[in-house]
């Protein structure tokens, strides 16, 4: 049985932007309840008899589908119920913007008439966030802004969400946000250990039929460099393991061919 879901008052905010605009994107920092906040919506909205679609944008902790791929999604029976799915191969929204606009633009494409949430990335600072932000408006074709930000500090973005001249609505966020936040993430590591079934795949169609989000295995270098592997080094290099990028070749290798080996 899926958990309770709390409903909201008739009077949300969010319900009234959901009369005047089909699609509204939800915007917050990490941890500010924007994932809480559309379960509620669509509770509501399914109690009142209305379909509701959810597009989630965030690959590193989706409370649709698994992580590393944006995901759409249907209330239903009091739970989500992944209908598309588009990978990603990676959790960081902030350095992979691209491929996920480019993801949620198809999945935007997909999602049928009625109301759609876009649950958005916490990506809300720097350069990333004022890109990131005004693209995902774009390809989800989203209305409204619901933009989760406390009253004491203004929302980092605010000149961003300005600019794109769209309706914008501002709350504070859920006190418990947070707490559920960890819970959740908890809860998905520990279900992950315990199964190794994906059952987020049952029913949903594939988005550019790619559904893999694991790393290939390492490899020696082509050219027998040296460099193969998370610890090894060439003789008289000093550097520590950390993490890789797989696309950008290796500084201590100068043939062509060895591309996926360079730590970052």
């Amino acid at each position: 049985m899926p958990a309770p879901t709390e409903h909201l008052p008739a009077n949300h905010p969010l319900l009234a932007l959901l009369q005047r605009h089909q699609r509204v994107l939800v915007a917050g920092a990490p941890g500010s309840g924007k994932s809480t906040l559309v379960r509620a919506a669509a509770a509501t909205l399914a109690a009142r008899g209305q379909a509701c679609h959810c597009l989630s944008g965030d690959p590193g902790l989706p409370r649709i589908g698994p992580p590393g791929a944006a995901c759409l999604g249907r209330w239903e029976a009091g739970e989500w119920r992944l209908e598309a799915i588009a990978a990603l191969a990676t959790l960081d929204a902030a350095r992979f913007r691209l491929p996920l606009v480019q993801a949620v633009r198809r999945l935007a494409e997909q999602a049928p008439a009625g109301a759609l949430l876009l649950d958005a990335p916490g990506v809300v600072r720097g350069t990333a966030g004022a890109e990131l932000l005004p693209a995902l408006v774009e390809a989800s074709g989203a209305g409204a802004l619901l933009v989760l930000a406390t009253g004491d500090t203004r929302f980092p973005l605010h000149e961003e969400c300005r600019a794109l001249g769209l309706e914008t609505v501002t709350l504070a966020p859920a006190p418990r946000a947070s707490a559920l936040r960890r819970s959740w993430r908890v809860a998905l590591c520990s279900s992950a250990q315990r199964s190794p079934s994906r059952p987020w795949q049952d029913g949903a169609t594939g988005c550019g039929q790619a559904t893999a989000t694991r790393r290939p295995p390492m490899k020696s270098c082509p050219a027998a460099c040296g460099v193969s592997g998370r610890t090894s080094r060439p003789p008289g290099a000093s550097w520590r393991p950390r993490s890789w990028n797989w696309l950008a070749p290796s500084p201590f290798c100068t043939t062509r061919s060895n591309t996926r080996f360079r730590p970052i």
